[in-house]
């Protein structure tokens, strides 16, 4: 009687193994789309400031859209930063359940 229940429950951890990995991989996947939401919006930025710099009449303008430029560089920069390290966080996250999930109980 106790042979039944043992498989009932490996087969039971087993899909709560399963089913471990794959909320993973949608927070990961969630997370592709978040950056390729981010890299929308900054291209969007981008395309924006390109029309606005080509139609600037004066250099203080010219000036001052290449500092705004700059700013933005350098927030483009930290976002993809902390972007990257958030994907190789969850990455490293999902690769441990993986193991983990391998392992025999």
């Amino acid at each position: 009687s106790s042979a039944p229940s043992s498989a009932t429950s490996s087969s039971s951890m087993a899909l709560e193994d399963r089913l471990a990995a794959l909320e993973t991989a949608q927070r990961y996947n969630a997370t592709q789309a978040a950056i390729q939401a981010v890299q929308a919006k900054y291209l969007t930025q981008f395309r924006q400031l390109s029309v606005e710099h080509a139609n600037v009449a004066s250099s203080q303008e010219a000036t001052q859209l290449r500092q705004d430029n700059e700013a933005l560089l350098a927030k483009i920069k930290k976002a993809e930063y902390r972007v990257e390290h958030m994907v190789a966080s969850m990455q490293k996250l999902y690769d441990e359940n993986k193991q983990l999930a391998k392992q025999p109980q």
